[in-house]
């Protein structure tokens, strides 16, 4: 059995921990009551300028008789009943398309969906009309990931752009022809591009042809 109660470094780390206690303690001592209210005013401040970078970074909405709360990129609807619980709804499983569909209860008990980025775009821009379902009004995820519903991953575009903006393959083998043909979707209409012998050519012309072709316009 070891004859210490404690090893040399055990011995060693107990000691330190003594030392900064006593010399934390007599720091406290030699602080005047004035010092230790400067002390805490400073604590008090940096947690303030904390709760306000919280609260600007926060944003909220009232649409449809519903309140919002959006906030670090999470997304709270208040509920309508007396217990006005807010809820989580950007966690919410996506459907078969991959985006977010949130029913709404208006004071008339009319109900209807709404695509969570649609609603999500409407806080950040509150003079944009979330209720123009027109051909010119889509809201596009630009990255393509219909999960990632950050404000700067949204923008306005028809429904044509909106089609551009897809991991659409853009060109196939003809069995027939044993050649890869190259295609491109414009204005509702499929412009044939040419066959050839490889895959990358195919690949490569109608690249050149989406670059040329499928603008996506800033508004």
């Amino acid at each position: 059995m070891n004859q210490y109660l404690f090893s040399p470094s055990s011995s060693f780390g107990l000691v330190k921990i003594i030392i900064i206690y006593q010399v934390v303690e007599f720091v406290r001592s030699i602080l005047s009551d004035k010092i230790k209210r400067m002390i805490f005013n400073i604590y008090k401040i940096i947690n303030l300028k904390r709760l306000l970078s919280y609260i600007y970074m926060c944003r909220t909405l009232t649409f449809w008789d519903t309140k919002f709360r959006f906030c670090e990129g999470k997304v709270w609807r208040q509920s309508i009943t007396k217990s006005k619980k807010w809820n989580r709804i950007d966690n919410l499983k996506p459907n078969c398309k991959g985006y977010v569909l949130v029913q709404l209860t208006n004071k008339e008990r009319e109900r209807k969906k709404f695509l969570l980025h649609r609603i999500i775009y409407k806080a950040n821009k509150p003079s944009w009309d979330i209720l123009d379902n027109s051909m010119n009004n889509f809201i596009d995820h630009k990255d393509g990931d219909r999960q990632n519903n950050h404000i700067d991953n949204l923008r306005v575009v028809t429904n044509q752009e909106n089609c551009f903006n897809t991991k659409a393959k853009g060109y196939s083998f003809n069995k027939n022809a044993n050649k890869w043909k190259a295609q491109i979707r414009l204005d509702g209409r499929v412009f044939y591009l040419g066959s050839f012998d490889t895959e990358a050519e195919a690949r490569q012309v109608y690249l050149t042809a989406k670059d040329k072709y499928h603008i996506i316009r800033q508004k």
